[in-house]
């Protein structure tokens, strides 16, 4: 019992709509009584109030249609029949098939509990009981089915409703110049009052106009529309993901604009197993289009089968020894890791949980350097804020990459000698003691200065 009032105590703060809070007072003390007949039957007139508050609120805000004529209907039930309930059914079935406000599973819950109402409240001569008396358990059931399902939702009735919100979005973009500015706006107008049957039709809605259409008007908010159905996406991974594996032919539809496809790259950078839900052609237009832009190729992850895997993938792209006709080898580096590469190959290593093997790849890249000038800016770039980060075996790599590359041991290199020194000091820490680096001569030799 004592759970079950933490738990009411605490949803209670969820309810929607200020009078429903108020009157569910009612419901929340007749439970803490003991008294659950009367908890029932409150908490079922509770619901259809706020059912009219949704209505009335869907009609004075969205000015939705659907709204105004369920109201229309149920007062004129109620002015031709005033002693009648005839109009809580209608009124229920005129939600459940007529708006996106429950979903199915709600619906059946009400129903339920408007059974349970007529038991409480009715006498039924017949029976042992004249009156059904719920146990604790049937109640906080009703009340944890009515709070979660119903009445903790906000009132968005419309079947237009993807159109008022692109529409909105496209007005007020102006004002929406940060993304914790635009998930505050999309959240309190639309998404906190979304069913999820409602959530996912915008969401596959969205997913056209932003992965799909080129028109004018796709082009001009695309931006936004993608920022949007991250937020999305964010507040609901599992289930959203669930319907791209459930209709991977709708979500497959992707437009081969190379502009269009740099949305969805960036999409699958933050979602990397849904590109495994997409069907084979769509897989094959990604890969197709992101193997001939290295800045795509960088963070495209999902296209490996592990995020190690892509990280030895970069590896072997990038990094290869050739010799010259005298027989002298030289490192080849196809690509530079830029500022932005390296932070974005250090989100896909928090994302998946492989550090070891980013840390492998920055002093695989530094072991690779060019040249003196690019020595000293990969390891500040790749080495210095990871170098505490690494272990016997990643130091290990460090002394040998260090150890063969030319362009990184020549003593008149200006910084060897200062790299050396950092390495040393971390190594120290690591390594075993009285570690013999003279198996190292190229690094060992700024020791002996």
């Amino acid at each position: 019992m004592e759970i079950a009032m933490q738990y009411t105590d605490y949803s209670t703060k969820e309810i929607h709509h200020r009078k429903t809070a108020e009157y569910f007072a009612e419901v929340h003390s007749s439970y803490k009584n003991q008294n659950f007949r009367s908890a029932v039957v409150t908490l079922y007139s509770v619901v259809m109030a706020d059912l009219i508050y949704k209505l009335q609120e869907s009609f004075d805000i969205y000015e939705d249609n659907t709204a105004e004529s369920i109201l229309n209907e149920i007062r004129d039930k109620q002015q031709r029949n005033p002693s009648s309930s005839e109009w809580e059914q209608y009124l229920i079935d005129s939600i459940i098939n007529r708006t996106k406000l429950l979903e199915s599973h709600d619906g059946e819950n009400l129903k339920h509990l408007r059974k349970h109402r007529h038991l409480c409240a009715h006498p039924v001569l017949d029976q042992a009981d004249v009156l059904f008396s719920p146990n604790d358990e049937t109640v906080l059931a009703h009340i944890k089915n009515m709070i979660e399902g119903v009445i903790s939702k906000g009132a968005l009735l419309k079947s237009n409703i993807f159109v008022d919100m692109v529409t909105s979005l496209e007005n007020d973009k102006k004002y929406l110049t940060s993304e914790p500015v635009l998930s505050r706006y999309v959240e309190s107008k639309y998404l906190k009052h979304f069913s999820f049957e409602l959530e996912k039709k915008v969401f596959k809605s969205l997913w056209r106009v932003v992965f799909k259409l080129d028109d004018d008007s796709c082009e001009r908010n695309r931006d936004i529309n993608f920022k949007v159905l991250k937020i999305m996406m964010d507040r609901n991974t599992e289930n959203l993901k669930s319907l791209i594996s459930e209709e991977p032919v709708y979500f497959s539809q992707i437009n081969d604009d190379s502009k269009i496809i740099s949305y969805i790259s960036r999409f699958l950078f933050n979602y990397s197993d849904v590109f495994s839900k997409l069907e084979a052609h769509a897989q094959e237009l990604l890969r197709s289009h992101t193997l001939t832009d290295e800045s795509k190729i960088i963070k495209a992850y999902y296209l490996s089968k592990t995020a190690p895997d892509h990280f030895k993938h970069l590896s072997k792209r990038y990094h290869h020894i050739e010799y010259n006709q005298f027989g002298a080898k030289y490192s080849i580096v196809n690509h530079s890791f830029r500022k932005e590469d390296i932070v974005a190959l250090k989100e896909i290593a928090k994302r998946t949980q492989s550090f070891y093997d980013f840390y492998s790849l920055m002093i695989e890249h530094y072991s690779y350097s060019t040249n003196f000038d690019t020595a000293s800016s990969i390891f500040d770039e790749c080495i210095t804020p990871f170098l505490e980060k690494f272990d016997e075996n990643l130091m290990l790599q460090l002394l040998d990459g260090f150890n063969k590359n030319d362009q990184i041991y020549t003593s008149f290199r200006r910084f060897a000698k200062y790299e050396s020194k950092m390495i040393k000091k971390h190594a120290d820490l690591v390594l075993v003691k009285d570690f013999d680096y003279k198996q190292y001569p190229n690094f060992n030799f700024f020791l002996d200065e």
